[in-house]
């Protein structure tokens, strides 16, 4: 939950108010598989334990369907980007298509004491200390 929660907290660029709502229901998802054996993002690694279904039923009311995407909307992709971010760096040798859209700056705001050596060997290669703020990195 804590890179879910951070990513939220200091690499969104939204309102208090909205990033307080994002984290609400963030929180609220992670707790609800608390003790749930999860082994990735999709079926593709297994057929149980898996949770872009459950994101995808949990906010659906939170979905604003286009012609080209079904499951488009702002506030729903933040919520499933922040799940997604998180359970992916949680669990990288399950790692599905990831998130994209966060730069090596993003992580230092969320980790202001240095990005934890587990998050940095979550690249391949392992993300250098040196990266720049600006360099993009796909969760």
């Amino acid at each position: 939950m804590d890179f879910s929660t951070r990513i939220v907290k200091y690499a969104y660029d939204v309102t208090e108010e909205r990033r307080d709502k994002i984290l609400d229901q963030v929180t609220w998802f992670i707790k609800m598989f608390r003790g749930t054996k999860i082994v990735g993002w999709d079926d593709k690694h297994d057929k149980e334990g898996y949770v872009c279904d459950a994101v995808n039923e949990s906010f659906e009311e939170y979905c604003q369907p286009t012609e080209n995407d079904p499951r488009a909307g702002k506030f729903y992709n933040q919520i499933k980007a922040a799940i997604r971010a998180g359970l992916d760096v949680a669990l990288p040798d399950r790692a599905g298509g990831g998130v994209v859209g966060f730069t090596v700056g993003d992580l230092r705001k969320m980790y202001t004491r240095g990005i934890p050596q587990w998050v940095c060997d979550f690249f391949e290669p392992p993300l250098p200390v040196d990266a720049k703020n600006e360099e993009p990195v796909w969760l």
